[in-house]
C-alpha cells in the first residue's frame, strides 16, 4: 500500500497523480485517506514549503478545499465531464438547450477563486475513453499550462475556446450557492489537483491513453502483507514462518498468520505464471479484522476464500489448470479443491485435466488451505496448448 503524506507530496508538485496497481492493494483507501488529510479540519489546505525541510507540508489558512468524486466508464463522455447541452426545464421554448458545465469545469472555477482548491477524484480511470472524456484538457492539466499562483497567465498558459459557450454568454457554476460566470477562452487554474486510480488486472480494458499517461506521476500500490500483519497486531515475522499449520487446534493468530501466508504463497505462484501486475492485494483479507475469536476468524476465512480469493484464481487460471494445480498443490480428489483427471483415452483426443470444487465446511477448508501453504513454493509450469 502506498504512503498518504506521499501522494500528497506528489500532488502538490506534479498536480496530477495516478495510483496503478492489482486489486485489494487499498487504490480506493488511499483516495479517501488523501481527501480527508487535504480537507483537514476547518476545510483549510495542504500545501509544500520548499524552505523547510523539517516540515514540509504545512496548512494555509483561510485555502479551502472542494472535492469532486467520478468513475469513469464506457458511457461517461466529456459532456458530462467538461461542458455539455443541457434541457433548460424553465425555458420559454418548448425545447431550450443552455450549456451546462461538468464537474471539472465546476472544480476549475472553485480553484480559480482566491484562497480555494480543489480535489478531483477519477475512480476506474482506464475504463473509460479518456481521449474523448478529457479532450483538449488533456493539455489544459499540465503544469506549466496552467496560470500561475496568482491566477495570471505565464508565457507558457494555454487558453482554449470551450464548445457550447460563446465568448461572454451566460454559462455559469454554483460555488458555494453563488453562480459564477465561466469566462471563454477557459484557463487552467493553478490549484486544482486530480488522483486517479487504474487497475492493472483488467486487460479487457484498453491501455489508458499515452498522451494522457504521461501527464500523471504514476505510483505504484503492490501488495503489502507486512502493513495488514501490523493492522491485525501480529507479528509479520509470521510470513516467513514454513512450520506446518494444525488448522484443528489453530488460535485467532494462527488462522491471521495462515490468512497471510495464503495470499504471499498465492502471489508466488501468480507472479510465476502471469506477472506481478495479477497479484492479490492485502484488503482482501480486510473481513478478519472484525473476527474476535478463533472461530470467527475461522469462519471470515473460508468465506474470503469460497468467494473472494478462489473465484479470482479461476479468473487468472482460466485455461491453465495445471498451472493452477501447481500453485495450490492439488493432489487427489477429496480436497475441496483438486485436479479432475482424464484417461489416455481421452487425451488422446485431445482432452486436458481440469480443476473441481466440491463442498467443505470450515474445517476441512482451513486444512486444505493449510496443506495450500506449506512446502516449497511453486515450480513453473508451461501452460496446456
Amino acid at each position: 500500500m502506498g504512503d498518504v503524506g506521499d501522494i500528497i507530496r506528489q500532488l502538490q508538485l506534479h498536480f496530477n497523480v495516478l495510483l496503478y496497481g492489482p486489486p485489494g492493494t487499498g487504490k480506493t483507501y488511499l483516495m479517501q485517506e488523501v481527501v480527508q488529510q487535504m480537507r483537514g479540519t476547518g476545510g483549510d489546505a495542504l500545501f509544500i514549503d520548499t524552505a523547510s525541510e523539517d516540515q514540509p507540508i504545512v496548512r494555509r489558512k483561510g485555502d479551502r478545499i472542494k472535492v469532486g468524486w467520478v468513475t469513469f466508464h464506457q458511457s461517461y463522455s466529456y459532456e458530462e465531464f467538461i461542458v455539455g447541452l443541457r434541457p433548460d426545464p424553465a425555458g420559454k421554448q418548448l425545447l431550450s438547450l443552455d450549456p451546462s458545465p461538468g464537474i471539472l469545469l465546476e472544480l476549475a472555477e472553485w480553484a480559480r477563486l482566491p484562497g480555494h482548491a480543489a480535489l478531483l477524484i477519477i475512480d476506474e480511470i482506464n475504463r473509460g475513453n479518456v481521449s474523448r472524456i478529457f479532450g483538449e484538457f488533456i493539455t489544459l492539466i499540465e503544469a506549466d499550462k496552467r496560470l500561475d499562483e496568482g491566477g495570471k497567465p505565464t508565457d507558457r498558459t494555454v487558453a482554449i475556446n470551450l464548445p457550447y459557450i460563446k465568448p461572454g454568454a451566460d454559462a455559469t457554476v454554483d460555488v458555494d450557492g453563488q453562480a459564477v460566470h465561466v469566462e471563454n477562452p477557459f484557463t487552467m487554474p493553478r490549484r486544482l489537483f486530480t488522483l486517479a486510480s487504474m487497475n492493472s488486472v483488467d486487460k479487457s480494458i484498453a491501455p489508458l491513453d499515452s498522451a494522457l499517461r504521461r501527464r500523471f506521476q504514476v505510483i505504484e500500490t503492490s501488495p503489502d502483507l507486512e502493513q495488514m500483519a501490523k493492522l491485525m497486531h501480529i507479528d509479520a515475522r509470521v510470513l516467513a514462518d514454513v512450520t506446518p499449520i494444525d488448522t484443528s487446534v489453530a488460535t485467532r493468530e494462527m488462522v491471521l498468520g495462515l490468512a497471510l501466508k495464503l495470499v504471499a504463497r498465492l502471489n508466488s505462484g501468480i507472479g510465476i505464471y502471469l506477472g506481478p501486475e495479477f497479484t492479490l492485494g492485502e484488503w482482501y483479507l480486510t473481513s478478519l479484522l472484525d473476527t474476535a475469536d478463533h472461530a470467527s476468524a475461522s469462519a471470515a476465512l473460508k468465506e474470503i476464500w469460497d468467494n473472494k480469493l478462489y473465484p479470482q484464481l479461476a479468473e487468472l487460471f482460466h485455461g491453465r489448470p495445471e498451472q493452477l494445480g501447481s500453485v495450490l498443490r492439488l493432489a487427489g480428489t477429496s480436497a475441496p479443491v483438486f485436479l479432475e483427471p482424464v484417461s489416455d483415452e481421452m487425451a488422446d483426443l485431445g482432452a486436458a485435466p481440469y480443476v473441481r470444487r466440491r463442498e467443505a465446511d470450515i474445517s476441512e477448508t482451513l486444512a486444505f488451505l493449510g496443506t495450500v501453504v506449506g512446502g516449497d513454493e511453486p515450480t513453473q509450469i508451461a501452460a496446456t496448448e
